[in-house]
């Protein structure tokens, strides 16, 4: 299994905080002699003024309070932990290995690039913005081509050895000439830049030297992802403690819950004692916090074609009052009860059934704790193995990076000073009243990452838990 929580160390958690700057780049150059083992102050109000969203700046420049937790909970730990882990590979020398060490030259170049041609840009005059590296002419990237041809070839090969790695389809003849083109454009940039010294600016200097840690903890997360794989005796240990993610075991549950239930025991009972889905908690229909009550497994008035299909089919099947066999959707296992069906004329004069049913579920599917949550995709579920799997191998990296970060040292502020941006220039969305999020908080507006998220809701108010998926969210997409 690939190390997923440790890599997010290098990449995802850098999104995270919003460190944007160097996301799209697929490794990086240091500053100074490559190690940063201090941020200063300076070094922290350079990387927020230089990185941040405006808004984002403006809250950490005008609230103390938002600084802190800034610190606490961003520098203090992922970034703590970035810097740690690039420090424990340069130690085993990867930064000398062949192929790293012509990743890490292109990125010098793509990184000073990039920041060099944005720059020259943002302080051109024209109303209409020019695209990346514009200024360079075909004809010039075909003359630096002709002059390097035997650097570029080099470049080739590299980019040839990490698509195979990724098994990424060979480029096509239009392709490769964009790609021929592109290279010249950044190392023609590239060369500019450093004729005019922009490499030794602070903000330069510090963004490069985090985007080579960045690289380098990829590329550590690589060589190390197996090393934080349980073993099968782990594995073992670890269901026989936790029983729930035992498939055959939840089986066996289900099996005597279904048996009882056709023995005539109370559904509701049975589904208050053994259902495990968090659409059975009451929530506060104003807050949507659980309010300690179950349901009894009900679900009321579900229209055909909401539930997951197995689990409408099933239970459309039976007759009121009836009881269906064990029914196996992604989630689990159910046990089905029709209270209630019927079929009436719709408002476009078609037939429409609803019904309502009281079940029972015993989970064989988890959501993946280290996925990363977002509106607009599905959530990823894991098997009860997966499951441990994941947990074991997170709680191996959990450990290893607070060793790494003991034996690591890395000094932070405990606090830093950021100019707030000129209000006027800061893009103000409207929302649909037409106050913008910055009116709305007093003239400060939150940053993304200090804005919590409403709970996750499932249709009719059933409050979903964390760790499994909610029975309410089976209704397919419409």
């Amino acid at each position: 299994m690939k190390s997923r929580a440790f890599l997010a160390i290098g990449g995802i958690a850098l999104l995270a905080i919003g460190l944007l700057v160097w996301q799209v780049y697929t490794g990086a150059e240091s500053h100074s002699d490559g190690a940063i083992t201090k941020l200063t102050s300076e070094d922290l109000g350079i990387l927020v003024e230089s990185s941040l969203q405006p808004q984002q700046v403006a809250q950490l420049a005008n609230d103390p309070e938002a600084r802190k937790q800034f610190i606490e909970k961003v520098v203090k730990t992922q970034l703590v932990q970035l810097l740690a882990l690039a420090s424990e590979a340069r130690k085993e020398g990867l930064q000398n290995e062949e192929i790293i060490k012509q990743k890490l030259e292109f990125s010098q170049n793509l990184v000073i690039a990039r920041l060099y041609d944005q720059e020259q840009r943002q302080n051109q005059a024209s109303p209409v913005p020019a695209p990346p590296f514009g200024s360079i002419t075909k004809e010039e990237g075909d003359e630096y081509l002709k002059k390097h041809e035997a650097e570029y070839v080099k470049y080739e090969e590299l980019v040839k050895t990490l698509q195979k790695e990724s098994e990424v389809p060979p480029p096509t003849e239009e392709q490769n000439e964009q790609q021929r083109q592109q290279w010249a454009k950044i190392l023609i940039t590239a060369e500019k830049a450093r004729a005019e010294k922009f490499e030794q600016q602070p903000k330069v200097r510090l963004q490069l030297g985090l985007q080579q840690s960045n690289a380098l903890v990829q590329e550590y997360a690589k060589k190390h992802a197996k090393d934080f794989e349980p073993t099968e005796a782990e594995m073992k240990d670890y269901v026989a403690k936790n029983p729930q993610y035992d498939a055959a075991k939840q089986r066996e549950t289900i099996e005597d819950v279904l048996k009882r239930a056709k023995a005539g025991e109370d559904f509701a009972a049975l589904a208050n004692q053994y259902s495990e889905d968090p659409g059975n908690k009451e929530a506060d229909p104003q807050t949507n916090a659980p309010t300690g009550n179950l349901k009894g497994g009900i679900y009321e008035n579900i229209g055909q074609g909401e539930f997951e299909p197995a689990f409408e089919k099933a239970a459309l099947a039976l007759e009121k009052g009836g009881i269906s066999d064990i029914v196996e959707t992604v989630y689990g296992f159910h046990v089905i009860k029709l209270e209630d069906k019927k079929t009436e004329k719709g408002s476009d004069g078609k037939d429409k059934t609803t019904f309502t049913v009281r079940h029972v579920l015993r989970q064989t599917k988890f959501t993946d704790p280290t996925a990363q949550s977002s509106p607009y995709s599905q959530p990823k579920f894991l098997t009860g193995d997966e499951m441990a799997k994941t947990t074991l191998s997170n709680e191996k990296q959990k450990k290893f990076l607070e060793e790494v970060v003991k034996r690591n040292k890395i000094e932070v502020p405990e606090d830093f000073t950021v100019k707030a941006p000129d209000a006027s220039k800061m893009p103000q969305p409207p929302t649909q009243n037409g106050i913008s999020p910055t009116q709305m908080n007093g003239g400060v507006p939150l940053p993304n990452s200090q804005i919590e998220k409403a709970p996750t809701t499932s249709p009719k108010g059933k409050t979903a838990a964390k760790d499994a998926p909610k029975t309410k969210s089976e209704p397919k997409d419409k």
